[in-house]
């Protein structure tokens, strides 16, 4: 079962920080909370406006993705949660998908992911180290609806010319 995520390349996209967890230490948590499932989205080349890519064996490239969930921290700050595809924390969110029994942020619910930093890693063929992460996701709220509102050109019925002016101008 498949969503499709309406996607228009014309649109000026808002920029907003991503939840990290670099100098943070073990054991910190952060959430975010979203009513949209995740887009995904071909990353870029770190500080570059660059598309990154996988080489692949044969020469030919695949593009490096990212699952992207929009949403708001606890302050109440628009923020973004990235989750490399793959890396442990796009395991970790799957897994805590699964275990919530539905695509997180559809059918009007407002979720809120919490992110734990569980530790670090070395990563293979690099100097960097990998964080790793745990993930639980609880449905926290509805989307509101909107109000219908009465059209604002229509008109209503005109009061009485004894409503509309009760006295007399003074002149």
């Amino acid at each position: 079962m498949s969503e499709e995520q309406e996607y228009d390349p014309f649109e000026d996209r808002e920029k907003v920080p991503a939840i990290g967890f670099k100098n943070e230490p073990i054991g910190t948590v952060k959430s975010i909370d979203t009513s949209e499932p995740c887009n995904v989205v071909q990353k870029r080349v770190f500080g570059t406006p660059d598309l990154d890519w996988w080489e692949n064996k044969d020469g030919s490239r695949s593009p490096k993705q990212a699952a992207v969930f929009n949403g708001v921290d606890a302050n109440g700050e628009k923020v973004s949660l990235w989750c490399d595809m793959p890396s442990d924390l796009f395991t970790r969110v799957k897994e805590a998908q699964k275990t919530l029994g539905r695509r997180i942020g559809t059918g009007g619910n407002v979720d809120r992911i919490y992110v734990k930093l569980t530790g670090r890693v070395a990563a293979k063929n690099t100097a960097y180290e990998k964080n790793t992460y745990a993930v639980k996701v609880e449905q926290v709220g509805k989307v509101q609806q909107a109000t219908q509102q009465a059209d604002p050109f229509t008109t209503q019925e005109e009061p009485a010319d004894s409503e509309a002016f009760p006295e007399e101008p003074p002149w």
